[in-house]
């Protein structure tokens, strides 16, 4: 649509190909001068088990080119609830173009569903929608909350009788 609508204002000006190239020289140096990154969170699996690591490695890149960008020397990992509380924060140096580390989760954190969120310095000034996000599902068998939820079944025989369903932790 943007590359229609400059065709349509280019056709109209005097000299189009003048003002393509001032078009293209204003884009190159407003990201010249503003470079946006984006970052890609890599975890070693999608669930876990209260107490474990969650291991992972970023990777940081220009957000137009998909270049590994130097403009940044860490990147922020965030484990946050579904109130986007922030539970748990790191900060990860660049090694070899790549940052790696890993969250501890707590013995007692309750089961269910959380955020990663991955983000260099530079990317917490363009919002939130541009953050990296990745859910992922934590189980904590040490817990009541453990099961999943309960099912109750009358019968003329019995008069209530509870099977519970859990999780099967090694299909996790």
């Amino acid at each position: 649509l943007l590359i229609v609508g400059l065709s349509v204002v280019a056709f109209t000006v005097d000299n189009p190909e003048e003002f393509i190239k001032k078009i293209s020289s204003r884009f190159l140096l407003k990201m010249a001068t503003y470079p946006q990154e984006k970052v890609y969170l890599q975890t070693d699996k999608p669930h876990y088990v209260a107490g474990e690591k969650i291991w992972f490695r970023a990777y940081l890149v220009n957000a137009i080119t998909h270049i590994p960008s130097e403009d940044s020397r860490y990147v922020y990992v965030e484990l946050t609830n579904r109130q986007d509380s922030v539970l748990q924060r790191v900060k990860v140096a660049r090694q070899d173009s790549v940052f790696q580390g890993y969250l501890q989760l707590p013995l007692e954190i309750p089961q269910g569903d959380y955020i990663l969120r991955a983000y260099s310095y530079v990317m917490q000034s363009v919002g939130e929608d541009y953050l990296f996000k990745k859910q992922i599902r934590v189980v904590n068998p040490r817990r009541t909350a453990a099961q999943v939820g309960t099912i109750r079944k009358e019968t003329k025989t019995q008069p209530v009788q509870q099977n519970k369903v859990t999780e099967n932790l090694r299909d996790i």
